[in-house]
């Protein structure tokens, strides 16, 4: 299972995300100091700007070269995101980390505004793409706030 990591979501070349570089890139100071400038952001917009500058995990594929379509090679994982989220470690605590295994759950993050959360899972192999599994999740959560 492999993922790339892009610098910013405009970079079109990437590396392979390891552990370490993920280690790297979460306790780099001046993606914390982004991250806590996008949480303190009101504006809207001003944050949306603000969020080009983030790096980017392609959990769900690996790029061995350019950021295409073409070239991606599926991770065997999904990406959702809860947005909109006043306690998203409450939300998870609370409703999804009992069930982590069942609904194989792999990544669980708060997202940059800190208002939403980020779940990457397994796919499930009856179903053939990521929006069928992203479906299949949501129904799995009735209840929850909305994706």
């Amino acid at each position: 299972m492999k993922f790339s990591y892009f610098k910013s979501p405009k970079a079109a070349k990437g590396v392979e995300c390891t552990y370490e570089q993920y280690l790297q890139a979460a306790n780099d100071p001046q993606l914390l100091r982004l991250c806590n400038d996008i949480a303190a952001e009101e504006d809207k917009d001003k944050r949306a700007e603000m969020k080009k500058g983030l790096p980017v995990i392609t959990w769900q594929a690996y790029f061995p070269g350019k950021r295409l379509a073409k070239e991606a090679q599926p991770s065997g994982l999904f990406m959702l995101d809860i947005d909109h989220v006043d306690n998203p470690f409450e939300l998870y605590s609370k409703q999804i980390a009992k069930r982590t295994k069942e609904l194989g759950i792999v990544y669980v993050g708060k997202t940059a505004s800190t208002h939403g959360l980020r779940i990457v899972a397994k796919c499930l192999p009856t179903l053939h793409s990521l929006e069928e599994c992203q479906k299949c999740w949501r129904s799995a959560r009735s209840g929850w706030p909305a994706v």
